[in-house]
């Protein structure tokens, strides 16, 4: 019984912190309407994201690309993002549509500054997954950023530097934008009707409401991820290239050795690659092949020959 009454105890003093410290406890009588819900419902998306994030991180991509609960995590983990976005585009229109932005800008700013890392965030995400859609957007990622000048300190096809910058930068950046978003809302309150002809009152915000929605949220996200789950198509490998169409693969080899494939002459504002493209793809395999099978390095042969 006395163990009962500590933990209601410890339980009491932290919704009197959370009320006194973090919740907005003043609102005006529209304050409580599903519109004025979304910046929590976005904070319930984010914690969802950080959760089946990190989970994901300790398992490594074979684990959520394979095992049935990896599948289900990356699943949620891909719902909770669509939601982020959509309920922030919805939050971003509701602050337009009563024009909450002309008194209060620097929230505004802020969560357009978030709307725009959230789009790069997501789309690093899809480019980690794993299989031939995150191969295609990698691509096409990195042609966007060597397009934009900016390849030589971000490139796409380098894994461990977007996988970096994916759990770790943006989601930084966007934590401590959230807590500077929300503190300025907390400081200032939800904003008044900027037509003045519009009557209003202040009530108790209804804290319940705001969490049963939230939980809504998040119940249909874990929903659609068992029911839904994220979309997986195969890598395409050289190797199954070399062996479903041996005469395409020779003379893409071929090209490749002559400089004369669009990778081999590809430049962009920036030349984005490092590295040749003769050694990646004729040099250090026909190596490799020489150690399962000796014999004559036909290769040396080839470059001693005159030009």
């Amino acid at each position: 019984m006395a163990e009962r009454e500590k933990r209601g105890n410890v339980f009491s003093e932290v919704g009197r912190f959370l009320h006194d410290n973090i919740y907005i406890n003043k609102v005006p009588s529209y304050g409580n309407t599903i519109f004025y819900s979304f910046g929590f419902i976005l904070l319930t998306c984010f914690a969802l994201l950080v959760v089946t994030g990190t989970v994901m991180v300790f398992f490594s991509q074979s684990w959520w690309l394979t095992n049935p609960i990896g599948i289900y995590f990356r699943s949620v983990h891909m719902w909770a993002a669509q939601a982020f976005l959509f309920f922030l585009i919805l939050h971003l229109l509701v602050t337009f549509s009563t024009s909450a932005f002309r008194k209060k800008k620097l929230p505004w700013v802020i969560g357009s500054i978030m709307l725009f890392l959230l789009v790069i965030q997501t789309e690093l995400g899809y480019s980690l997954r794993g299989d031939f859609s995150s191969q295609w957007r990698a691509l096409q990622g990195a042609d966007f950023w060597n397009g934009n000048y900016l390849g030589h300190f971000f490139n796409m096809l380098n894994y461990n530097q977007v996988f970096g910058v994916h759990i770790l930068l943006i989601p930084l950046a966007l934590l401590l934008l959230v807590t500077l978003h929300y503190g300025v809302v907390r400081k200032r309150g939800i904003s008044k009707p900027y037509r003045k002809d519009i009557k209003y009152k202040m009530v108790e915000a209804n804290h319940t409401v705001l969490f049963i929605r939230a939980g809504i949220v998040a119940a249909a996200i874990l929903a659609l991820g068992f029911f839904i789950q994220s979309p997986f198509v195969p890598q395409v490998t050289a190797q199954q290239i070399a062996q479903q169409q041996p005469s395409v693969f020779a003379q893409t080899l071929i090209a490749e050795f002559n400089h004369t494939s669009d990778t081999a002459t590809y430049m962009d504002s920036i030349d984005p690659y490092n590295y040749n493209t003769r050694e990646i793809y004729v040099t250090q395999p026909y190596a490799q092949y020489l150690t399962i099978r000796p014999g004559k390095n036909y290769l040396d042969v080839f470059n001693s020959e005159p030009s």
